[in-house]
């Protein structure tokens, strides 16, 4: 049982179309992580079938201007692929208390097709690297 404590709105869907809806937005995201993929030269020996496997793991974040991706000295716990946009990864520095990353040494710049974590991730090794975006990215 819902009761609002104030007056408030409320939108409803049946069941079937929002199934639908859900369906339909993983499918056109399905399609477009596989079209990336295949932009990627990292995974040019895999055959379609593994390709789409992969796809299936992928999901997307966005990043506003500013943000910080993954930390220096955090636990790995994904391999990013840049779709959108530039980010700068940085070593050193550290995180005032108010979030802000501050004293960092540029070491590059990343944009579309580039990728990140990947021998932290493999490796069992924790970040090496402070990442944050220059722009919005995705």
């Amino acid at each position: 049982t819902v009761r609002a404590t104030e007056e408030c709105g409320v939108w409803g869907a049946n069941g079937a179309t929002f199934h639908k809806v859900l369906q339909d937005n993983a499918q056109k995201h399905f399609a477009e992580n596989r079209k990336f993929l295949d932009s990627l030269r990292l995974f040019d020996g895999l055959t379609s079938k593994q390709k789409d496997r992969v796809g299936e793991a992928f999901f997307t974040e966005m990043f506003e201007a500013g943000s910080r991706i993954i930390t220096e000295g955090d636990a790995t716990t994904a391999l990013y692929f840049v779709k959108k946009g530039e980010l700068i990864s940085y070593q050193g520095g550290h995180v005032k208390t108010n979030g802000e990353f501050v004293d960092g040494k540029e070491i590059s710049r990343l944009g579309p097709g580039d990728c990140f974590g990947e021998r932290a991730l493999m490796n069992h090794d924790q970040q090496d690297v402070t990442v944050i975006s220059n722009h919005k990215c995705e």
